[in-house]
């Protein structure tokens, strides 16, 4: 969860690449992380990349709603 959350801060401060890189080893080390689903899809929200980041936030939705 910390790389997850780590990707995701860098995300707000536009260090998207590096914020990538954090998000990929977080979904690596836990492809049913709705943190790091939800903080990677914000990232290619902000990338410009809305077919991608609407994916990755109906994954993270779903492993959400999963988890309760």
């Amino acid at each position: 969860m910390v790389l997850a959350i780590l990707g995701a801060t860098l995300g707000v401060s536009r260090d998207y690449r590096i914020a990538e890189i954090h998000l990929e080893r977080a979904l690596t080390i836990d492809p049913n992380s709705a943190w790091a689903w939800n903080g990677i899809g914000w990232l290619n929200a902000n990338r410009n990349r809305p077919d991608v980041a609407i994916e990755q936030f109906e994954r993270a939705m779903r492993l959400s709603r999963s988890i309760r």
